[in-house]
């Protein structure tokens, strides 16, 4: 039974489908068949679709509210505020959210976009949430908003929290009001939280401004500010003389403008001129001469010249007027050795430029070609070779360095000293004989030296033994010497010296020279005592 009663709705479906659009299109001034109550009004609403009409609310002799609205493409979508749309031809449809950009001409922290599936659309305020950690959110479009602290109301030089967002907010400095001040100082006062900010005592003045300069005759004034307050005062100045820079034909000095006293008077510095008229041999220059310090100028004639300039001709050099030309210190030229133009060979001649070495004139002359020689050797000499015709000329035998010994050799194989021309750098090779390896050495009896390769022996001398005492003897303890070579080194075996008795004198190879020096200094000093005394009683 279920099965044919879905049947037949599905066909009464299909039947309504087939039916013409048009018979379902509404005209102006038509009821919707939907009434429902309106949370926007509080009363049952009656949906109409008339148009060319604006929205409104009226009660008819029926005592319903009305809700007018505009024709299909400006619907308003919020009449049952629960975001719902219902028309006859399309049914119950949930309006779809997405957020504005900046582009569309509307605030999009404000605004989204409210659409329809049905393809209209309107501008709709954000659901905010409450801020959290300065942040809040759209519940309808997710759009998150951060709060950027523009309306908060509390003071940033006390409070540090958003009265917005209840965020943190950097604290920020005073709000500095315009100093109140009086003759004694100057004060200043927050006009955030209307603390005192600061308090000077006495002003600040600055260095002041000249308000009246005044003269030599009579007094000026200043004017100083307070550099942090704008408070004034006004003291009078001396006046001063109004100096200014003047001259005469032989000084300048300053020169004040009202009482016409001078200072600083001093003698023209003059340059040393500018001729600004060229003299000549026929007419007189001028030249004009320049102050250093003041700018003052004067002017003396220049006695005219000739107008001498270098000339030269195809034998002589000189200078000449370029006015009257007249001519002085006419000289033959100065050739110079001359720079060869053309080397010609030994065949065909050459030409070299010679040039006055006063006034660069030229002449060319022809030389005769000569060899073109080179330098070369042969194993037994050296020389310069022309390379077109094999003429030799400085034909010299080399002239050998002191050699270096490439090979030393030894005392049994015999070595190699390279030799080289110390004009041509040609070589040769000598056999050398190897010397021996000579090192220092020695035996019990003589000291010398031995060639390390063959035992040659040379320098051989006997040992030169001298005595040195190791340890010296006491009564209580023998002594120790040994015999050393002063020349090798070579020591002989220690032996021992025997202990000294307390009343022994001193013995051959002992400290008898000590004992001697002992008694010639008590006998000096007994004999000068005696002879102090008998000077003395005399």
């Amino acid at each position: 039974m279920k099965k044919k009663i879905l049947t037949l709705l599905i066909l009464a479906a299909m039947l309504v489908c087939l039916l013409p659009t048009a018979a379902f299109a509404l005209k102006p001034g038509d009821a919707l068949p939907y009434s429902k109550y309106c949370s926007a009004c509080g009363q049952t609403a009656l949906h109409m679709y008339l148009d060319g009409y604006t929205k409104g609310t009226y009660n008819a002799s029926s005592g319903d509210y009305f809700h007018i609205i505009h024709a299909h493409d400006d619907w308003e979508h919020t009449l049952d505020h629960e975001q719902r749309c219902f028309t006859p031809q399309f049914g119950d449809y949930t309006i779809e959210y997405a957020q504005l950009s900046a582009s569309s001409g509307q605030d999009p922290a404000r605004y989204h976009k409210a659409t329809c599936v049905c393809g209209l659309s309107l501008n709709k305020e954000h659901n905010y949430s409450e801020y959290q950690s300065g942040k809040r959110s759209c519940s309808d479009c997710g759009y998150v908003q951060t709060c950027d602290h523009s309306g908060n109301t509390n003071p940033t030089c006390l409070s540090t929290t958003c009265s917005v967002c209840g965020g943190t907010v950097p604290k920020t400095e005073h709000i500095r009001a315009q100093f109140k001040h009086d003759e004694r100082g100057h004060w200043a006062y927050c006009t955030k939280c209307d603390s005192l900010l600061s308090r000077v005592f006495p002003h600040t003045w600055d260095n002041g401004i000249v308000t009246d300069p005044g003269t030599c005759l009579a007094p000026g004034s200043m004017k100083y500010t307070c550099t942090a307050c704008g408070e004034t005062k006004a003291e009078s100045i001396t006046g001063e003389h109004d100096y200014k820079d003047a001259h005469d034909k032989d000084n300048h000095y300053q020169e004040c403008s009202v009482c016409h006293d001078k200072k600083n008077v001093e003698a023209h510095k003059w340059d040393d001129g500018v001729v600004t008229q060229e003299p000549t041999c026929l007419v007189s220059g001028i030249i004009e001469y320049t102050c250093t310090v003041c700018g003052a100028k004067d002017c003396n004639d220049l006695e005219g010249d000739h107008d001498y300039r270098d000339a030269h001709d195809a034998d002589n050099h000189y200078q000449e007027c370029s006015v009257c030309g007249d001519k002085k210190d006419v000289e033959a030229h100065k050739w110079n050795e001359g720079v060869v133009t053309d080397p010609g060979t030994c065949v065909t001649p050459g030409s070299v430029k010679y040039t006055c070495t006063v006034c660069s004139e030229t002449k060319t002359e022809s030389i005769t070609g000569e060899h073109d020689y080179k330098d070369a050797h042969d194993k037994d000499n050296h020389y310069q070779e022309c390379a077109l015709c094999h003429d030799k000329k400085n034909i010299e035998a080399h002239k050998w360095d002191e050699g270096v010994v490439t090979d030393p050799g030894t005392c049994v194989t015999p070595g190699s000293m390279k030799y080289t021309c110390t004009v041509c750098s040609e070589t040769k090779t000598e056999s050398i004989t190897g010397d021996h390896d000579y090192k220092d050495t020695h035996d019990k009896d003589s000291h010398y030296q031995e060639c390390a390769l063959c035992h040659d022996k040379k320098d051989v001398e006997a040992h030169k033994f001298v005595w040195k005492i190791d340890r010296a003897a006491t009564t209580t303890k023998e002594g120790e010497k040994h015999e050393e070579c002063s020349v090798c080194g070579y020591k002989k075996a220690p032996v021992s010296i025997e202990k000294l008795s307390p009343a022994a004198k001193p013995r051959t190879g002992d400290a008898s020279i000590v004992w001697l020096v002992l008694l010639v200094s008590t006998g000096s000093a007994a004999a000068a005592v005696v002879l102090y005394t008998k000077r003395k009683l005399a």
